[in-house]
């Protein structure tokens, strides 16, 4: 704790330099806030204190030994963990704030609708901006988007629509770098604007799908590993672009339409989803979905449940296992 190299200490905000235990001679850097740390070591946005790693408990505990006065408001950590949006997914206790929740289900399933749902209903309480990202169609315009969400009496005035449809627009606009910018606008830019309250990403696996798909086999893996780099980066970005304000939900819809996908799609393997999507022991070609499951702190595995329905499935989570079935009116998904 001696080691610790103080950079810059508020009331709000702490950043310091901590020696690595496993590389002798190198730092990491830990900042704190109100709404939680991020380190180096893992460049992600934790809320609570026990996903904190060493170093940045290495920080707090220096800065409360050291007596200084760092306001980490337990009050505001809590309410903004978890973010109720007057929609069906409360029925879980909401969304998580600061972390990516995980829509993941084959074709047909329900996916889309059930987050055009959700937004809607939360465009009527929000404080900031939804973003919704827009991948599967190629209006530019998202009017199938726009018209649901006012079908289901959500208001378009508060969410902000994006359609790319080249990856590399996406990652541009997520903070990509080493390709051409074909995007000037990144999420950064809509922040300087308003307040983010949500961002949705529908799909976050359409460009991979298209790609691993039309490749010969060998190429899979290669094609899988490229996609795994660049949610890494995505995600990342998504959280540093939160680190400083209050901590907004990011929902990632995905399906991978390869053989993988055939037999995640199968109700029976249902428990064993997540244990398959993170294990160090599959094949290279399930880095794909191995990612989104590193990378989701919260999973949902959505399936038809008969005409008209659906059946969500939280995987991974505070609820993990429970189970809602759902029906699909003209004001939207709603609890069965």
């Amino acid at each position: 704790m001696n080691d610790v190299i103080l950079e810059e200490a508020r009331e709000d905000y702490v950043r310091a330099k901590v020696p690595s235990k496993s590389k002798p001679g190198t730092f990491h850097t830990v900042e704190l806030t109100p709404y939680g740390a991020i380190c180096d070591c893992r460049g992600v946005l934790n809320l609570k204190h026990r996903d904190y790693c060493v170093h940045a408990n290495t920080v707090l505990e220096y800065v409360k030994t050291r007596g200084l006065h760092f306001a980490m408001n337990e009050k505001i950590k809590v309410d903004s963990y978890f973010v109720k949006t007057n929609s069906f997914i409360d029925e879980f206790g909401g969304l998580i704030a600061g972390e990516p929740t995980l829509f993941y289900g084959p074709d047909g399933s329900g996916k889309t609708i059930s987050v055009l749902t959700i937004i809607a209903r939360y465009s009527n309480i929000c404080d900031g901006k939804i973003v919704y990202i827009n991948t599967e169609t190629g209006d530019p315009q998202n009017r199938y988007a726009k018209n649901q969400i006012m079908n289901f009496g959500g208001k378009l005035e508060n969410v902000e629509f994006f359609a790319f449809a080249e990856e590399g627009k996406l990652h541009s606009f997520l903070g990509g770098r080493g390709e051409e910018k074909a995007e000037k606008v990144s999420l950064k830019d809509v922040m300087k604007k308003d307040d983010i309250a949500m961002v949705a990403i529908d799909s976050i696996s359409r460009f991979y799908n298209v790609q691993v798909n039309n490749v010969p086999p060998q190429q899979r893996p290669s094609i899988a590993s490229q996609f795994a780099g660049k949610l890494g980066v995505w995600t990342r970005f998504l959280q540093e672009c939160m680190f400083k304000t209050k901590p907004f939900p990011v929902i990632y819809v995905a399906w991978m339409r390869s053989s993988i996908g055939e037999v995640l799609a199968k109700k029976e393997k249902t428990e064993k989803d997540v244990e398959e999507m993170i294990s160090p022991q599959q094949l290279k070609e399930w880095t794909g979905p191995k990612a989104l499951g590193y990378w989701s702190k919260t999973i949902y595995k959505i399936l038809p449940a008969g005409v008209g329905k659906i059946q969500f499935t939280q995987i991974r989570g505070e609820h993990m296992m429970k189970q809602v079935v759902c029906k699909i009116t003209p004001k939207g998904v709603e609890v069965e």
